[in-house]
């Protein structure tokens, strides 16, 4: 189950034609939790990041990022997040959806 969610943050057409709020991407990097499968976000201000643009955004924003044992666990953890988003912004995604005339 998500922890916190932030439901200010904008709703975005992301780079596959879905909608997004948060998109996190799995990484393995040695500058984060020395190498261990991370998942950090590449959504920052409404905009979707390269991989290594998104490293360097985690690296120095200071924040702590869980890590995990692998990254089939880290993979499980992300899509337990997205789901629990989704049907917390149920409502707020499909009227996005009916918007921007997106299936």
């Amino acid at each position: 189950m998500a922890k916190k969610i932030a439901k200010k943050r904008p709703l975005i057409v992301n780079k596959k034609g879905g909608v997004s709020s948060e998109l996190s991407i799995t990484v393995n990097d040695p500058k984060l939790n020395k190498g261990r499968a991370t998942n950090i976000p590449s959504i920052q201000n409404g905009k979707e990041m390269t991989q290594r643009a998104a490293i360097n955004f985690a690296v120095k924003s200071g924040k702590k990022f869980k890590s995990f044992g692998s990254i089939d666990k880290a993979v499980s953890a992300a899509k337990e997040r997205s789901a629990s988003i989704g049907k917390k912004r149920k409502k707020e995604i499909s009227s996005f959806k009916k918007k921007n005339k997106l299936r």
